[in-house]
């Protein structure tokens, strides 16, 4: 895990994500996430998120609720706001 804490800014939901997902157990992953536990990532998109926390980088984590729907995380560059979407949302890595 990451030692220093992450700034996620300001969080937005995509309407599916708002649907479907159980708020007590994004906002878990969310403390997650900003601590540097980015959930079940591949190792090269744990390895790039150590560097983005430092750079300000896109930083992306994936995590699953009580219901075992999977949903994104995703810090975008400048770390000014994060989004949450479903696993089948598309998003863009930078």
């Amino acid at each position: 895990m990451f030692q220093t804490e992450m700034t996620v800014g300001t969080t937005y939901w995509s309407r599916r994500a708002k649907e479907v997902l159980v708020f007590d157990d994004v906002r878990v992953a969310i403390a997650l996430y900003s601590s540097g536990d980015w959930g079940d990532v591949t190792r090269r998109i744990a390895e790039r998120n150590i560097h983005c926390v430092r750079d300000e980088g896109q930083v992306i984590g994936f995590y699953r609720d009580r219901n075992k729907q999977g949903f994104w995380i995703i810090t975008e560059t400048l770390h000014k706001y994060t989004e949450i979407k479903l696993a089948d949302e598309h998003w863009d890595e930078h």
